[in-house]
């Protein structure tokens, strides 16, 4: 079990797992010592020391070098780089993701080695998200806000890539597949997201940001206006009991998504001006019943999904005018939204133009 950050998780697995006294082991992993203290003794607790400079130098060099070899005259600048990283391998990993974009152009490298340096904190953890950080400010502006919105998902959580590809495409941050592989590739290349899954041709199926470098994403997504969590505590799945108070929105933002929350008014009657440049919309288990919404409310909506709003009557019809609108995806909501959508998709070929694109998932 890996990386675990509570003990409900275990509370849950136990009953599977009878102790049997033949032998066999559960292998537990975590940062919080004070998780798995609660079920196992202080003796079969192994502490993993950070890497020394010679293993921290090692892992840089096979994350960075081929097997042919490597410059002499990286040698003394990477030791240095390596031993900025104070022995925390995911520091190591991140900052050979950024190394492997420089050609291996000596100069480079003593940049980034004395922007390292100039990072005065000891603390292992900040400054492994400060080399993140350094991670992200070097890359190309395509590629930052194909990565910022990584913080739109949960921290190493799953995620399929052909979905993730929908969702660039219709941020307009792609225009096909090709290039949505390309821009992937690139990232997992810097270390900066991780495989998950594999197709059998050695494709990506899926994948995810680690939960160190999910807080970057969210906190340079808000830094820069790219999207906001409308939550009452900041965390995805916090209660929200006002359906007409969405003035922690900024109105410039393109992304939203309510998941999980309880409105204290099962009508949700949008307002003129909330979201003129919205593009993406995510409705997942809310108890809305009726929503009242027009091509007014949401002008540039390119994407919505509906995901388990089974008490949700039905899609406004109205949304057949939203000119910018690309697809509508609907899993696990009640028979009269599905039919709802396809008369929508029904009314969008009336148009002439039959560009919508309808999923229904169950």
């Amino acid at each position: 079990m890996d990386d675990m950050w509570n003990i409900e998780a275990w509370n849950e697995l136990q009953n599977p797992f009878p102790d049997d006294r033949n032998g066999s082991k559960i292998l537990i992993t975590s940062r919080l010592h004070h998780v798995v203290s609660q079920f196992t003794e202080e003796g079969d607790l192994l502490n993993l020391r950070p890497l020394s400079e010679n293993e921290s130098w090692e892992l840089l060099k096979r994350k960075v070098f081929t097997e042919e070899g490597y410059p002499e005259a990286l040698v003394e600048v990477g030791k240095e780089i390596a031993r900025n990283c104070q022995g925390l391998p995911l520091s190591v990993v991140a900052i050979s993701g950024l190394l492997k974009t420089t050609n291996m152009i000596c100069d480079m490298w003593k940049a980034i080695s004395e922007s390292l340096n100039s990072l005065i904190v000891n603390d292992p953890q900040t400054r492994c998200l400060d080399i993140l950080e350094l991670s992200y400010n070097h890359l190309p502006d395509y590629l930052k806000a194909c990565f910022l919105y990584f913080g739109a998902f949960q921290g190493n959580k799953k995620i399929p890539v052909q979905k993730l590809m929908w969702l660039w495409m219709a941020e307009g941050f792609i225009q096909d597949n090709d290039l949505a592989k390309d821009y992937l590739r690139d990232l997992i290349e810097r270390s900066l997201i991780i495989f998950a899954k594999r197709r059998s041709n050695g494709g990506v199926k899926a994948c995810r940001v680690h939960d160190t470098v999910h807080p970057l994403c969210l906190l340079k997504a808000k830094q820069e206006n790219f999207l906001s969590l409308i939550t009452s505590d900041d965390e995805p799945h916090a209660s929200f009991h006002d359906i007409l108070d969405f003035e922690d929105f900024d109105p410039s933002n393109s992304v939203l998504k309510l998941v999980s929350i309880v409105f204290e008014d099962t009508t949700w009657e949008m307002s003129d001006d909330e979201f003129p440049e919205l593009k993406f919309l995510k409705l997942d288990n809310l108890n809305i019943a009726e929503w009242i919404a027009s091509e007014d409310h949401m002008p540039k909506l390119e994407r919505l999904v509906l995901q388990k709003c089974e008490k949700l009557n039905d899609v406004p019809i109205d949304f057949v005018e939203i000119s910018t609108l690309q697809m509508i995806e609907v899993q696990r909501c009640g028979d009269s939204v599905e039919k709802s959508v396809m008369k929508i998709k029904v009314e969008d070929k009336h148009f002439g133009t039959d560009d919508l694109k309808v999923l229904i998932i169950h």
